[in-house]
């Protein structure tokens, strides 16, 4: 068994961090197999596909709201007295103005999907 001093939390966040269970094993000073045991439990894997979630929600937050600055910075540069600049923000725009189009006609077509309509 995984020591009681080695909370569910401090297992959380050494497999959030690791690449492996194996090195985050080693981080903890516990066995892979040790580790493998309280992971399988249905419990922690509730709470720890719960904790992703979340963290997965907050980066997801915090890069849209990047991505807000970042849209107005390529805007910015359609103004630029650099040419290659101006070329090159305009490309991107209208690259990721074709790929959000893209994006939203297959989100409309997997609603249409799961509503039932064609």
């Amino acid at each position: 068994m995984i020591p009681l001093k080695v909370t569910d939390e401090e297992l959380m966040l050494a497999l959030l961090n690791s690449p492996t269970q194996k090195q985050a094993a080693a981080m903890l000073g516990v066995t892979e197999q040790t580790l493998c045991k309280r992971v399988q439990k249905s419990d922690f894997q509730k709470r720890f596909s719960e904790l992703r979630r979340k963290m997965l929600d907050t980066v997801s937050s915090e890069l849209t709201k990047a991505s807000y600055a970042a849209a107005n910075k390529l805007v910015e540069f359609l103004d630029s007295k650099n040419e290659q600049l101006r070329y090159s923000a305009c490309c991107k725009i209208l690259q990721l103005a074709n790929d959000t189009v893209a994006l939203n006609e297959i989100i409309q077509r997997l609603d249409r999907l799961e509503n039932g309509k064609s």
